[in-house]
């Protein structure tokens, strides 16, 4: 059974004590804004062609991706040997997100990132347990309506389907909430405040990342 090693009595913080908060999101609002607007519009950014809009979503999509299995290879194993949030889910919270179905087999072949392997949920829950996998069943959300968006965007690339706004606006909002959602959270919960309940100013300090 793992452990979740809280500093009892964190120290005052100042602005310059060490959290981990991911550089990109920042990109990620500014273009997911830009091109949101735009479709809400009905009409490009000026001076932007079709074909140009239409790889700012691709590129959205892509780094997004890669983002993502980057924090889930290398960043989320490490911090989920304290951290609930990014611990694998339980089978029963796999079973939940797809309304029943078992989604527990992992497209992924390495056994040593803990957010891989989900397990049985216990008969008795703890405040650790209601935040387990938070972050990591968010990423499962997200990509449902990525690929979405991101496969209608090909599509729209190679000239099998023509761009429509409307079309690739309820195609974002789709999953609006949730990446917002997971994007504030995500940075609450790297925040040096809460982060200085599970690690020292030097672990933090030492992370590879």
């Amino acid at each position: 059974m793992e452990l979740f090693v809280c500093l009892p009595n964190p120290m005052k913080l100042t602005a310059a004590d060490p959290g981990l908060q991911p550089p990109q999101h920042n990109h990620f609002h500014s273009t997911w804004t830009m091109l949101h607007d735009a479709c809400a519009a009905g009409r490009r950014p000026a001076n932007m062609s079709l074909r140009r809009f239409i790889d700012e979503g691709l590129h959205f999509c892509h780094a997004l991706g890669v983002h993502h299995d980057i924090e889930e290879t290398h960043i989320f194993p490490l911090l989920a040997k304290r951290m609930p949030e990014f611990q694998a889910p339980f089978v029963s919270q796999l079973k939940a997100l797809a309304g029943g179905k078992d989604t527990t087999t992992s497209t992924k072949t390495s056994t040593e990132t803990p957010t891989e392997t989900p397990t049985e949920t216990p008969t008795k829950t703890t405040p650790m347990d209601e935040k387990r996998a938070r972050l990591v069943l968010q990423h499962r959300l997200i990509h449902v309506g990525m690929d979405e968006l991101e496969g209608y965007l090909a599509a729209c690339r190679s000239g099998e389907r023509e761009l429509e706004m409307a079309v690739m606006l309820a195609k974002m909002d789709s999953w609006a909430d949730v990446l917002w959602k997971h994007l504030d959270e995500e940075v609450r919960t790297l925040g040096a405040e809460n982060m200085r309940k599970y690690w020292t100013i030097d672990e933090i300090k030492s992370m590879p990342f």
